[in-house]
């Protein structure tokens, strides 16, 4: 079982680097998106299903310049959806959090989640009994804030764009079937992680996201300078990001020295495989070095995270679920629907422990360790932040004994400024936002300008 765990974890972390997100979704979809391929790659190879020679008006339309294009054309389309949905909600151009039918999404020009909603839209035709779905992370909070045209079109952008990425790979077929040199399951997976990624930043991500813009250098890489030695030195650059991604998630030392043997030897064994061709390795090293760059902040601030020490600590939990843990916790207060737990006596020896146990990730950091990751004796935090409600709320409550909230209205209709005061111990600040607001009385509402005003420990 733990096997299992440590494996999963692991897919999770390898997919992250080109398709970032906290949703286990992901990598199901790029198994069976990568085991798809490989059908396909061997039933024309072996059973001959496939006849190159008749199917010219395939390759007419499915070509290099048409590819490019489609691209082009559902990222322009994932960037004009987040534009579309800031103007139609009169909202800033800036970090924004949705709450609307009991989901929270968070959104920005950066890393645009706007067009998740055409997934729950999608979803809700075939449930007319049940249309909201709570924590599936499946875009429900964008539903009725904007036509549902923009959605349907975003649906059969990602349906073309996925056709297309299928047939041209058919066609690359019998290129790479040509060249006996190369390796053709390198070149599969290569393919395979370039598509995937540009199809789930479609939908998540959008075009100014560091994944896109990394991953499209990888697809200019493949589709114009097309060489064996390129793609097989990128083969091994992705074996060295797969170590790279052991050494950055893994805690024992000799997984360390393992880890750092193992880049250096790959790394070593390309100059001495392909030293004359210095030029062609510029390409993939940029490319490898494009991708994990971006990613090695967040994965080394997460790793320190899931590794730190819990033992004989204070730990403060946020959660939602009521499963019960390994240990005596006390319920300090209900904010919403988010528990807030404290205990002493629990069994958990790291972080990374109680994640697995709980089966929740880290994004949102739900433990705090007195002391460790915060001064439970130090002053409160004060936030200040403005929200906008979809209508006139109904009565608005300002007063929690864990948080001071106070709210006041602004010119404009149905926006307010707040400002809240917590415990320097209290994790999941999104969250934590989401929920007193929900306490204070409100449905549907958008969160902006969060600011830190005073932070003293």
């Amino acid at each position: 079982m733990f096997f299992n765990l440590q494996l999963w974890l692991y897919l999770q972390n390898i997919v992250s680097i080109f398709a970032g997100g906290r949703s286990d979704s992901r990598v199901y979809l790029f198994l069976i998106y990568l085991s798809l391929l490989f059908i396909i790659f061997f039933l024309i190879k072996y059973r001959n299903y496939y006849d190159f020679e008749k199917i010219i008006v395939l390759k007419k339309i499915i070509n290099v310049k048409n590819l490019i294009f489609t691209i082009a054309i559902c990222l322009i389309f994932n960037l004009f959806s987040y534009f579309y949905f800031i103007q139609t909600n009169h909202l800033p151009l800036k970090y924004v959090i949705t709450y609307n039918h009991g989901e929270m999404s968070s959104t920005d020009i950066f890393h645009n989640h706007i067009m998740k909603g055409s997934i729950a839209y999608t979803i809700s035709l075939f449930n007319h009994n049940n249309p909201t779905y709570e924590n599936l992370d499946i875009g429900t909070a964008y539903l009725n804030l904007m036509p549902n045209i923009m959605f349907i079109v975003g649906i059969f952008l990602f349906i073309i764009l996925f056709l297309v990425f299928i047939f041209y790979f058919i066609i690359l077929i019998k290129k790479i079937n040509k060249d006996p040199n190369l390796n053709k399951i390198s070149f599969i997976l290569l393919y395979s992680i370039i598509s995937f990624s540009i199809l789930k930043n479609f939908l998540d991500g959008g075009l100014l996201n560091h994944e896109t813009i990394g991953i499209i250098i990888s697809l200019s890489i493949i589709l114009f300078f097309y060489n064996r030695k390129i793609i097989n030195i990128s083969a091994i650059l992705l074996s060295a990001i797969f170590i790279y991604d052991i050494f950055i998630n893994e805690s024992s030392w000799y997984l360390y020295i393992l880890s750092v043997i193992g880049i250096i030897s790959l790394i070593f064994l390309i100059f001495i495989i392909y030293k004359k061709d210095v030029r062609n390795m510029l390409f993939p090293f940029i490319t490898f070095f494009i991708i994990c760059s971006f990613n090695l902040y967040q994965k080394i601030e997460t790793s320190s995270y899931r590794k730190l020490k819990t033992e004989e600590q204070t730990l403060v939990i946020a959660i939602f679920q009521t499963k019960k843990l390994n240990g005596v916790f006390i319920e300090r207060e209900l904010i919403g629907d988010m528990k807030i737990l404290e205990s002493q006596n629990h069994h958990y020896k790291t972080i990374n422990d109680l994640l697995i146990d709980l089966k929740i990730n880290d994004n949102y950091r739900p433990v705090a360790i007195e002391w460790i990751t915060c001064n439970p004796q130090g002053s409160k935090l004060s936030y200040t932040f403005t929200f906008k409600t979809t209508r006139k709320p109904d009565y608005l409550k300002t007063s929690k004994s864990i948080y001071n909230l106070i709210i006041s209205p602004t010119e404009e209709n149905f926006v307010y400024n707040a400002k809240l005061e917590i415990d320097p111990c209290i994790p999941r600040l999104d969250n934590f936002l989401i929920e007193s607001l929900k306490d204070a009385g409100l449905k549907n509402f958008f969160i902006y300008n969060i600011k830190n005003i005073y932070f003293n420990q």
